[in-house]
């Protein structure tokens, strides 16, 4: 792990204003970004501001994640346009780095490894058996390379349904050549793991190994196989996969959204161990609106804003008219 104090002479190379391409909202876009070390440094939104932070944070070495400082320096003179700089460090040192910035607390959802058995062990004797279940009704899960066949897999899994979780599924109905691009990120140091059931994918995980940590990028199943739990044995062979790497931890996520306190993912990942862990995020303004912003909580959405009550209600509401738009397309 880097100290504060490190040389951040060889961070501070930057480039000028360039394009990177990611997903938004299931869509590959181009946005604009500046280098930063050995990292990009991507303009996007964060909450109702304009935000730059480092692309794909969560997979990239923890080591590798600049001052952010130098985001700062590195932004005004791209001249990206954006509100307020966002960067976090390793959630392993829960202390900030920076005394001297402003930050808040984030949380990620993760699980200590010692050794697979110990794992196992400490669970309850209900999850123990939902682990275990996938394989006594028929499931056989498969560690596999990155391939045209595993892409198309993910796309039986993504097409099963057009809305997931009360809303629309972005990724529903994408052409395969789509789904094998955009899910062969950091193929060579991620873990492909398959649940199937006679011979089809019914649910999958992608684990990224960076640094010592194995993070879940993407987990996902086909609801009409719920019954046969492949989701907890598909945790349980990328804990037994991290464990052999001697990985300090598999992550998966924010252990907790604004906005969703009881959500059923979050009760999926207490039941398989996730715990909290709480690190210090960076939010730094660059210009007026940001500090302005930044006080208000504008930064954090409305989910932040707005009393539970009534984000209840509004996710009920879009659940109910998701529902009636996927009844009234599957009828045509």
């Amino acid at each position: 792990m880097r100290s504060a104090s490190r040389d951040r002479n060889s961070k501070m190379m930057t480039s000028l204003k360039d394009q990177e391409k990611i997903s938004i909202r299931g869509q590959v876009r181009g946005v604009d970004s500046v280098r930063v070390g050995s990292v990009s440094v991507i303009a996007g939104k964060r909450g109702m501001l304009r935000a730059a932070f480092v692309k794909d944070e969560d997979f990239v070495a923890p080591s590798d994640l600049p001052h952010p400082e130098d985001v700062v320096s590195a932004v005004t003179k791209s001249k990206l346009k954006v509100d307020v700089v966002v960067v976090g460090q390793d959630f392993r040192r829960a202390q900030p780095l920076y005394n001297n910035l402003s930050h808040e607390i984030d949380n990620v959802a993760g699980i200590e490894l010692a050794s697979y058995e110990e794992w196992l062990k400490g669970l309850s004797q209900s999850t123990r058996r939902n682990v275990r279940l996938a394989e006594r009704r028929g499931v056989e899960i498969r560690v596999s390379d990155y391939s045209e066949e595993f892409a198309s897999g993910i796309k039986g899994v993504y097409d099963e349904c057009p809305v997931r979780q009360g809303r629309p599924f972005w990724h529903y109905g994408k052409p395969l050549t789509a789904v094998f691009q955009e899910n062969g990120t950091y193929r060579d140091s991620s873990d492909f793991i398959g649940a199937y059931y006679e011979g089809e994918m019914i649910a999958f995980i992608k684990v990224v190994n960076v640094d010592g940590l194995s993070r879940i990028m993407q987990i996902l199943g086909m609801t009409t196989h719920f019954d046969k739990k492949p989701m907890f044995a598909l945790v349980a062979k990328a804990v037994e996969l991290a464990c052999a790497r001697e990985a300090t931890h598999l992550t998966y996520c924010k252990y907790e959204y604004e906005g969703q306190p009881d959500s059923t993912i979050a009760e999926f990942k207490r039941r398989l161990s996730f715990e909290k862990y709480e690190y210090p995020l960076y939010v730094v303004p660059v210009n007026a609106k940001g500090h302005l912003g930044v006080r208000m909580g504008a930064h954090k959405g409305l989910a932040a804003l707005l009393p539970q009550p009534v984000i209840d209600r509004a996710r009920r509401m879009r659940e109910k008219i998701c529902r009636n738009r996927s009844s009234s397309r599957q009828s045509l």
